[in-house]
């Protein structure tokens, strides 16, 4: 491959960060020993639990990504827009 060449390049960096505030953190686990049970309301307090504490999530992800591509593989579209042949 002799004589001048062009190269597209380029990179990217995407940071992701996502907070969830829940204020809501009290949960249970209710036990009925019978449907019937059930019906009435009547849980069974010997299996029945309450949790208390932090419910709140906190999620982050960074992507990092580059390339570099000769000119004659690659039909540019839109900005942004590559398709590769």
């Amino acid at each position: 491959m002799a004589g001048r060449h062009t190269l597209y390049f380029g990179a990217g960096w995407n940071h992701t960060q996502l907070n969830v505030i829940n204020n809501q953190t009290e949960a249970a686990s209710i036990s009925f020993t019978n449907f019937g049970q059930f019906l009435l309301g009547a849980e069974n307090p010997s299996n029945t639990t309450f949790y208390n504490g932090a419910a709140n999530r906190y999620y982050r992800a960074d992507q990092i990504g580059a390339f570099v591509l000769p000119k004659d593989s690659a039909v540019l579209g839109a900005p942004g827009f590559l398709i590769r042949i």
